[in-house]
């Protein structure tokens, strides 16, 4: 992982987006996760040679899907520019109760899955929130997963080899 400083006032000014001391000549990519140790704090969407934007996961265009656990049900996290980002489109609504833990679930591949956000919280309105397990008030280090993509398998010959093909004529002498 690398790790990147950001300015605390700039965090707690901008609920969106931060900025980080690092960019391209480090090695950094757009779209790799960033944390803060706790728990998830966004992505990066922008680099430059020496520096890299991160997209927090309050930003109205922050959304992705997590698993609330012990439930195992799945939902959409939405931004709101809050502390809080909202919980969406939850399935069994009835099996999710404030205090369950909430990951990523890797669908999408933006984020690797089991990566901790927080946990369910319930506002006066009944709504399902989440408290965050980032300290967006203390933002001072991030540290910038290096993520690699996940190779897909097309075709089974790229798994058994075109030499494991038996013919069938030549193998029953």
């Amino acid at each position: 992982m690398e790790r990147g400083f950001t300015s605390s006032e700039e965090c707690a000014e901008d609920i969106g987006g931060t900025s980080l001391n690092v960019g391209s000549k480090d090695g950094i990519k757009n779209g790799w996760a960033t944390t803060d140790g706790l728990g998830l704090v966004g992505r990066v969407t922008g680099v430059g040679k020496e520096t890299s934007l991160v997209m927090l996961l309050t930003d109205t265009s922050s959304k992705l899907a997590v698993a609330i656990q012990p439930s195992g049900e799945k939902a959409i996290m939405q931004g709101d520019n809050t502390r809080f980002p909202t919980l969406e489109l939850i399935d069994k609504g009835d099996l999710v109760n404030a205090g369950d833990r909430i990951f990523t679930t890797g669908d999408g591949e933006v984020f690797p899955k089991g990566l901790l956000i927080g946990r369910v919280v319930r506002d006066s309105n009944g709504r399902e929130r989440v408290n965050l397990a980032a300290d967006y008030k203390r933002l001072t280090f991030l540290k910038v997963m290096r993520m690699t993509p996940v190779e897909s398998v097309t075709e089974s010959d790229a798994i058994i080899g075109e030499d494991a093909t038996v013919n069938k004529e030549t193998s029953d002498d």
